[in-house]
């Protein structure tokens, strides 16, 4: 066997393991990229469903009901928006959103601290 077969054949065998290497990292960052999505998905829904289930018991609760809750600054380090539009309340975080119905309420949403209550038959959020 020649010096240059055996130097030919090396990298050979270098660049399809190398290959396959490259395919492998390359497949495991894009399944922690999509289990990232996954989670802030998760956790938008979870905030969503905080603030309907803030608003719901506060409909059902008798006058002079009144909570504190917060919810969280950011998600997995992004910022959010929290919006309604005629009782469909949405989070949104980049390109992903979740929107849930909520009943009647005065007020908004803050970021991190909210504040409801009920008075008068009127749930009122943090005003």
């Amino acid at each position: 066997m020649k010096k240059a077969q055996v130097t030919i054949e090396f990298i050979v065998i270098f660049g399809i393991v190398f290959l396959f290497s490259a395919v492998f990292v390359y497949t495991v960052i894009e399944k922690m990229s999509i289990s990232r999505d996954e989670q802030r998905i998760e956790y938008l829904k979870d905030i969503a469903l905080i603030i309907k289930h803030e608003i719901l018991i506060a409909h059902k609760a008798e006058d002079g009901y009144s909570r504190a809750f917060d919810i969280p600054k950011n998600i997995l380090g992004k910022n959010y928006a929290v919006s309604v539009d005629k009782n469909l309340l949405t989070v949104k975080s980049g390109k992903y959103s979740y929107s849930v119905r909520v009943g009647n309420f005065t007020g908004s949403i803050n970021i991190t601290h909210n504040v409801v209550r009920k008075v008068g038959g009127v749930v009122y959020l943090n005003t």
